[in-house]
């Protein structure tokens, strides 16, 4: 995982919080905020990213469509 998150660009931090570990990948996006990826050995992972106020809602709910396709 840690590997696929630095070929795609992200830089990759290892943690151990309280027993569970993690991955932690940012990506650094030139005039916006950083796409922040967080996956846990559990399988939980969540995405975080900045959304500009001005996005049509299309836009915004098409990347949502497309992340949610993975998902059986």
């Amino acid at each position: 995982m840690a590997a696929g998150l630095t070929a795609a660009g992200f830089t990759v931090h290892l943690h151990n919080t309280k027993g569970v570990l993690d991955i932690t990948g940012v990506y650094p996006r030139h005039g916006g905020r950083d796409i922040k990826v967080i996956i846990d050995e559990d399988g939980y992972a969540e995405i975080r990213y900045w959304n500009s106020p001005q996005a049509p809602p299309d836009e915004v709910t098409g990347l949502i469509r497309a992340l949610t396709r993975q998902i059986p």
